[in-house]
């Protein structure tokens, strides 16, 4: 959603050519649909390739998106695509054997919180960047890999959790210690393809996708704990492999990509008396 909510934005495969079996090509296009009128937009910006799970958000003005994906010269890489005219401006470069992902700006529009995630050096970090200066510090490093990652909706804290170690935290943007909220046990897990994370638009809660196996297609309840702590609700949502989450800034609609039915977008009203119902 952007940020005054009059917009939702997500990542399509709709010019590159797909082989007679309906495989083949990458996703190349962003749609913009206006939620009062129902119409869409594209935007087609000059990448090879766009990473619409883990790395496509509005800016904190609503005027850009942030995405992750690559160029025409095959260079992975974070970029900022503006939203009118789809011009496209490079924010940092990836490292080859990296994996960046869950970007999310803090609200005044002065940082943009990541994950980059080292396969070969098993290690994952969250990175805090200065669009400005473009300055980097390391919030938070682990040997675990975090395949989820959520700003409050005040940007003062970053939640997230790790797929080897099961459990989710939360830690101050300014930096320090992160606090363990929830650790789940086997045959339990967080959403294994990331994105199923989000806060509620008041930061009371954080809302999360649980697996009951590690199969694919995975069924994912959707739940909800206190960002102080306590144990966690289930949430009348359930569906198989519930990705990208995102819940509306007035708190009554939630959207989600739903991977087991070939990427479908989703889109469910008065989801706020569900969230209330839970309390």
């Amino acid at each position: 959603w952007s940020p005054d909510g009059k917009f939702l934005a997500y990542a399509s495969q709709r010019h590159q050519m797909r082989d007679a079996g309906g495989m083949g090509g990458q996703m190349d296009t962003i749609v913009i649909w206006t939620v009062e009128t129902g119409q869409e937009r594209e935007i087609v910006p000059p990448l090879k390739f766009i990473n619409g799970v883990f790395g496509l958000c509005w800016s904190a003005d609503g005027q850009s998106l942030f995405v992750i994906g690559q160029d025409m010269k095959d260079q992975p890489a974070l970029f900022r695509v503006n939203a009118q005219t789809g011009e496209v401006s490079l924010v940092v470069k990836e490292d080859p054997e990296d994996f960046a992902g869950f970007v999310a700006p803090t609200p005044d529009g002065k940082s943009l919180v990541y994950r980059v995630w080292s396969q070969s050096k098993n290690h994952t970090a969250i990175i805090v960047r200065d669009l400005a200066s473009g300055d980097e510090r390391v919030l938070f490093e682990t040997g675990a890999n975090i395949v989820g990652l959520a700003l409050s909706p005040d940007g003062s804290q970053a939640a997230f959790y790790t797929l080897d170690e099961r459990t989710l935290r939360v830690i101050p943007i300014a930096g320090g210690e992160s606090r363990e909220l929830l650790r789940l046990k086997y045959p339990d897990g967080f959403q294994m393809h990331g994105g199923a994370l989000t806060w509620t638009p008041d930061g009371r809660y954080i809302v999360f996708g649980k697996q009951t196996s590690g199969t694919f297609p995975a069924k994912t309840e959707l739940c909800k704990i206190s960002a102080q702590g306590g144990q966690p609700q289930k949430l009348p949502l359930e569906l198989d492999t519930m990705t990208s989450v995102r819940i509306h800034p007035d708190g009554k609609q939630v959207v989600f990509e739903n991977l087991s039915r070939s990427g479908e977008v989703w889109a469910i009203e008065n989801f706020l008396p569900a969230l209330r119902a839970a309390k």
